[in-house]
């Protein structure tokens, strides 16, 4: 196990050699519609392999409907088989104002990222608040906003785990215990440990 597999924000899939530093391409996905929604924070969040399969988390974000969503894809069929849809975020990030004005979301917010549950069959999801990163708190977030869910990977049915998050940007696992990190406002980020 001398290699990594890397991804950048438009889908492109790389695997990285940890002895020579040399990276090879694997493929280009499919996931964006334009190339200007690179620029505005948004595509692949976050990867992650469970069990020969490759899982991504997206932030998309379609005028009329911005969103997370997670697809998979196995290993084996990495080179060539189209990703397949996991999980939808219900619902969208809200961008009306308290003031019935409408905010400028920034994807860079949602959150996304992607961890194993211990639990088999299930993985983590982080969703961000992309909808007051602007620093200003005046807005309605949508009810998916500043959540982590588990998402039944057989199912696809979800669960909330913990709510209340701003823009958690990582999770991992330590001694049989979640730990999220999200950024603040303007400094004051957090190491949260996550209880049910």
């Amino acid at each position: 196990e001398s290699s990594i597999l890397i991804s950048d924000l438009q889908g492109r899939i790389s695997e990285l050699n940890l002895i020579t530093g040399n990276a090879k391409k694997i493929r280009a996905l499919t996931l964006l519609k334009s190339p200007e929604e690179f620029f505005s924070h948004q595509g692949v969040k976050s990867i992650e392999i469970i069990e020969n399969y490759l899982y991504l988390s997206l932030a998309v974000g379609e005028k009329a409907c911005p969103r997370i969503e997670v697809y998979r894809i196995g290993i084996s069929e990495l080179r060539d088989s189209p990703p397949t849809l996991v999980w939808r975020m219900p619902g969208c990030f809200t961008q009306k104002n308290i003031d019935g004005t409408y905010a400028d979301l920034n994807l860079n917010a949602a959150g996304a990222r992607l961890i194993k549950s211990p639990i088999k069959n299930k993985i983590l999801l982080s969703i961000g608040t992309p909808e007051i990163w602007k620093g200003s708190e005046e807005v309605e977030p949508s009810p998916f906003s500043g959540k982590i869910v588990q998402i039944d990977l057989k199912s696809h049915d979800y669960q909330i785990i913990s709510s209340g998050h701003r823009n958690p940007q990582g999770m991992c696992w330590a001694k049989n215990q979640l730990f999220e990190n999200e950024q603040g406002p303007m400094g004051g980020d957090e190491i949260n440990l996550i209880k049910k």
